[in-house]
């Protein structure tokens, strides 16, 4: 159904009751939310009603999910953690303040890997998330609430957060829209942290149009957080009018495209072939050295996260689920010559890919996988983030805003998904680029075959 037009059809209060309606009869199938706010969500409906009569507020009574490690005043922020069961936010995150005055219903709060570190979003504390798509997969991580949430049309908006991939990889795995944008653009003040050099706040949707407006209000410097960016105007802006035709894509095609299975090779090939009857130009580019810049960005991941939990390591191991546990501690050689010797090359990796995106193309296309959600339990936290974040990490190292887009569906019914990557504050590029996409093609619209109703 189209969306802006429920929003004239329904009060927000109608819409926010009937969604959460739908949590309450579906969720259980797959663990997507920890916590359901319905006093939040009617007070929140019930403001954007009152505004209506005055004037219509930018989001307009949209219903959006958070992701737990966000803090929302009043309610609790587990971070998917034992530690923090009782853990009340005292206050708004930045970025949920902005949403809420724009006229956003939160509807609650979404599952997610244990303190937003793997990939499976198996939570041992609050339950596995499942994939609406098949109940026997992953849903991707650490964002894994958020994505299912969407894509059982428990919300139209949510947020994530991304550090090196847990944005992009659910969006993938459960055929929704979801974007890792500039480090800086979206204030991560109230947050949760992984690794603050990477870490991200990404909003995800259904489709680009959703995802765009939901990014625009959520955007903004925020002095009172030292990992905010302040743009230029013109950067800053999202804008919807690029012209896309003529842009050139480039498609890196050792590293991204080794090992593909053969169905995910026939959908990226079949939307390449839409971006070039959109005007594309379609090239390929050589980037050297993605299998170091993907282990650099999993190591400075690692070394970040082990000195923000080293104490509650010290002190209360057995708080921790045994994946996170063991990740952690893969930290503990990591040296303090060895954490300088990542941050140089970071900034020498971005250096790369900023002449890269500056003299050969405007953006690069990529699969988000090589292979489809694995099953539960097939591969533990670790061997499954050293496959499925092969190919966001680098993009992660190098603070490129990417966003990942259904690109088809598999014979056995999983979604596919490609990532769009442009250079840092070019949003609004790779935003209209995905806008035309899904202009022509359906996949973003597509509704799981198994699960949904």
């Amino acid at each position: 159904m189209d969306q802006p037009t429920r929003r004239r059809e329904v009060t927000a209060v109608e819409w926010a009751r009937a969604l959460l309606d739908r949590i309450q009869e579906r969720d259980p199938e797959t663990h997507a939310l920890i916590t359901i706010t319905p006093d939040l969500a009617l007070s929140d409906a019930r403001r954007v009603d009152t505004a209506r009569s005055r004037r219509a507020l930018p989001l307009d009574g949209l219903p959006v999910v958070l992701k737990d490690n966000i803090d929302v005043a009043g309610i609790v922020t587990t971070a998917g953690s034992r530690f923090f069961e009782r853990n009340f936010a005292t206050e708004d995150a930045r970025v949920v303040w902005k949403l809420r005055r724009e006229g956003a219903v939160i509807l609650g709060k979404a599952n997610l890997h244990e303190f937003a570190f793997g990939v499976t979003t198996d939570n041992p504390f609050f339950g596995t998330c499942r994939n609406p798509w098949d109940p026997e997969r992953i849903p991707g991580g650490s964002s894994g609430g958020s994505a299912v949430a969407i894509a059982l049309d428990f919300c139209v908006g949510a947020l994530g957060t991304d550090t090196g991939g847990s944005v992009r990889l659910p969006a993938a795995f459960t055929g929704v829209t979801g974007l890792r944008p500039t480090s800086g653009r979206i204030s991560t003040r109230g947050v949760f942290p992984v690794c603050r050099s990477l870490d991200t706040v990404g909003p995800m949707s259904r489709s680009v149009s959703d995802l765009r407006r939901l990014l625009r209000s959520a955007s903004g410097y925020d002095d009172l957080d030292p990992w905010a960016v302040r743009p230029s105007a013109a950067l800053a802006a999202i804008d919807e009018t690029v012209a896309v035709r003529g842009l050139k894509i480039g498609l890196p095609m050792s590293y991204f495209f080794d090992g593909m299975h053969p169905e995910i090779q026939q959908k990226i090939d079949e939307a390449v072939n839409v971006f070039r009857d959109l005007g594309f130009e379609i090239v390929e580019v050589e980037v050297a050295d993605l299998h170091r810049a993907n282990e650099m960005c999993s190591r400075l991941t690692l070394v970040e996260a082990f000195s923000l939990h080293e104490q509650r390591l010290r002190e209360q191991p057995s708080f921790f689920g045994d994946d996170v546990r063991r990740r952690l501690s893969l930290a503990e050689g990591i040296s303090s010559a060895e954490y300088v010797r990542i941050t140089n090359y970071m900034m020498e990796w971005r250096r790369k890919l900023s002449r890269i995106l500056a003299e050969k193309v405007d953006m690069l296309l990529t699969p988000m996988s090589r292979n489809v959600a694995p099953r539960i339990g097939e591969l533990d936290s670790i061997a499954a983030a050293t496959e499925y974040a092969r190919y966001t990490r680098p993009w992660s190292l190098g603070n490129l805003p990417s966003l990942s887009i259904p690109c088809g569906v598999t014979r056995a019914g999983m979604p596919v998904g490609l990532q769009l990557a442009a250079a840092p504050w070019h949003e609004a590029q790779i935003l209209c680029a995905a806008a035309a996409y899904q202009e022509v093609t359906n996949w973003h619209a597509l509704r799981p075959r198994v699960g949904g109703k």
